[in-house]
């Protein structure tokens, strides 16, 4: 029996060039490889569909486009490896939908950009590793939702850039590790929702930049932990909000710096730890309210600078501890 199933595939005659049309199944841990500079165009409502332990290489410059609502889906452990360079497009409301310990692993520069109001949904303990400078570009009102402790990995200087009004939701005890240089920016509006007990963990002097009015918010007991000389930075009206006993850990030297007018929020019971001279640096007019039995602790010679007309305001219980190592 054949171990994929065709229908309605047309293909272009041009050399390299191929034209998906309606639906192309790959199961029984079969594999297609892609290489040399070729691709494959997804269009007007196709799919690609990878079950049972398949995968899809893609290798040596070549890229795979979705486009108009066209989807892929990787089903039941199967995955795809994008290698030397190569990318995949989604463009124009098309999708990849990542399930059942499948996963996406993006290594050596290759790239996947999101576009348009596009999606990439990852559950059920799958993932997406980003590797060696490779990157995913989230523009225009696109996102990536990330449940059921599922996770993303971005390491090497690799990064994930979310631009207008795109988001990233973590849920349901997930997680992003962004490690060795690396680095997520949110600009214009767009946003990181880290819930259900999620966290993000940057290490190794890896960033996270949050600018022109985009935001964190941090619920359910969901954690940011910044670690090893690596840090936040939030610009322009822009804001992280810690709520519901969420908690942001600051250690090694690692610093959040909050300028023009942007904000922290700690609320209900929330908290951020600053450790081993690490620091938050509230410049021009911002601000950081702890409220509701929330607390900010800092501890081993760390620091809070509040600068320039900036204020911290602390109500109903609320505290800011400064002790050393006990």
């Amino acid at each position: 029996m054949k171990n994929y199933e065709v229908f309605a595939l047309y293909a272009d005659l041009s050399p390299g060039i191929w034209s998906l049309f309606f639906v192309l199944y790959i199961r029984g841990g079969s594999s297609i490889d892609i290489g040399g500079g070729s691709s494959i165009e997804i269009v007007d409502g196709s799919s690609i569909d990878i079950g049972g332990g398949s995968s899809i290489d893609i290798i040596s410059g070549f890229s795979i486009e979705i486009i108009d609502g066209s989807s892929i889906d990787i089903i039941g452990g199967s995955n795809i490896e994008i290698v030397d360079g190569s990318s995949i497009d989604i463009i124009g409301g098309s999708s990849i939908e990542i399930v059942n310990g499948s996963s996406i692993e993006i290594v050596d520069g290759s790239s996947t950009d999101i576009i348009g109001g596009s999606s990439i949904e990852i559950g059920d303990g799958s993932s997406i590793d980003i590797i060696g400078g490779s990157s995913i570009d989230i523009i225009g009102g696109f996102s990536i939702d990330i449940g059921d402790c599922s996770s993303i990995d971005i390491g090497g200087g690799s990064s994930i850039d979310s631009i207008g009004g795109s988001s990233i939701g973590i849920v349901d005890g997930s997680s992003t590790d962004i490690i060795l240089g690396s680095s997520i920016e949110i600009v214009d509006g767009s946003s990181i929702d880290i819930i259900g007990g999620s966290s993000i963990e940057i290490v190794d002097g890896s960033s996270i930049d949050i600018i022109g009015g985009s935001s964190i918010e941090i619920v359910n007991g969901s954690s940011i932990e910044i670690v090893d000389g690596s840090s936040i930075e939030i610009v322009n009206g822009s804001s992280i909000e810690i709520v519901d006993g969420s908690s942001t850990d600051i250690i090694g030297g690692s610093s959040i710096e909050i300028v023009d007018g942007s904000s922290i929020d700690i609320i209900g019971g929330s908290s951020i730890e600053i450790v081993n001279g690490s620091s938050i640096e509230i410049v021009d007019g911002s601000s950081t309210d702890i409220i509701g039995g929330s607390s900010i602790e800092i501890v081993d010679g760390s620091s809070t600078d509040i600068i320039g007309g900036s204020s911290i305001e602390i109500g109903d219980g609320s505290s800011i501890d400064l002790c050393q190592k006990r």
